[in-house]
Formats: C-alpha cells, structure tokens, sequence
C-alpha cells in the first residue's frame, strides 16, 4: 500500500521477506575524522513479490489532499522539534561554541554510511491485456554503498552492483 499512498505507484507488495537485517552504529567516527564507517547496515536475503492494483481517481483525488496535510503537519512538527533541540543545545551552550549543528551531524552521519544488501530477488507478476499471466524479475548477488577517501579534502560514495539479472517470463502456469 505504501507504493500507491505514498509513490503514487499501482502496485502493491504482496509478500515481502528478509532474512536478515545487522546494524552496527560507531558514535566516535561521527566526530572524529577517521575511515572508518559511523553506521554500517547489512541486509541479507530479500524476497518481494509485487503485483498491479487499479487505482480509483476520485478515492487517489481525497487520499492526495489528506496526505498533502499530514505532510505539512510533520513538516512543522518536524521544524518545531528541531528548533526545540536548538535551544537545548544553546542552552547548553554547545551550539554557540562548537561547529557541530544538526546539519552538521547528519551530513557527517551520511558521509560515514555504509549499506550492504545480499542475496536479492524481486518479481513483478501480471497479466498482458489477453489475460496471459507473465513475471519480470531483478535478482542481485551483493550491493555496496561505501564511501572512499581519496584525499583529505575529498570522500567519494562507490556503488557497487555485483551479478545483477534480468528476467521475463511468459510461460507462467
């Protein structure tokens, strides 16, 4: 459902399974400048299967309107509780002092991720307008989303995509 509510798609998941989620969280290399990666997560053996639904325009014409509110409502919801944690900090007077914002924090958060997701396979499975059922897959050994130091000014986020598959089949029984 989150696919039609939210990424206004005409899908939606009908089984979903991971074997695995690891996380690994280093607060120290957050502050400190060093290689290592702050948050490390590790997704291990994804199965999604995904199918179309039919999309009802006046149903998507309410759903949109109440959805664009709740957005704005997290938004200020959002903006109130940073301000909040702000103050806190002033308070404390680590903002004043110090060049560690929030933003700060979460860029150098997102500076130091590193994602590893094993083991995956996706299938989309429909049926062509003659009402043939067919499957289009996408199956992957090993993904990584890493950062790289080239120099001390620069860092580089590598993607790698490793035994990557494409497939369709029509001659689904």
């Amino acid at each position: 459902m989150i696919f039609e509510k939210k990424l206004k798609l005409p899908i939606e998941i009908e089984s979903l399974h991971v074997g695995k989620i690891q996380c690994s969280f280093v607060w120290s290399s957050l502050f400190f400048r060093s290689s290592s990666p702050a948050l490390t997560i590790q997704v291990e053996h994804v199965r999604a299967i995904i199918k179309p639904i039919i999309l009802d325009d006046n149903e998507n014409q309410n759903e949109e309107f109440i959805e664009e509110n709740e957005i704005v409502k997290k938004r200020n919801h959002l903006d109130l509780s940073e301000q909040q944690l702000e103050k806190e900090f002033e308070y404390l007077g680590e903002v004043k002092s110090s060049s560690w914002s929030l933003k700060r924090l979460i860029l150098s958060f997102l500076e130091k991720l590193q994602v590893h997701i094993i083991d995956v396979h996706i299938s989309y499975e429909s049926f062509t307008s003659d009402n043939n059922p067919y499957t289009v897959g996408l199956s992957f050994n090993n993904i990584q989303i890493s950062n790289e130091l080239s120099n001390e000014n620069m860092n580089r986020k590598i993607f790698q995509l490793h035994d990557l598959a494409l497939y369709i089949d029509s001659n689904i029984n």
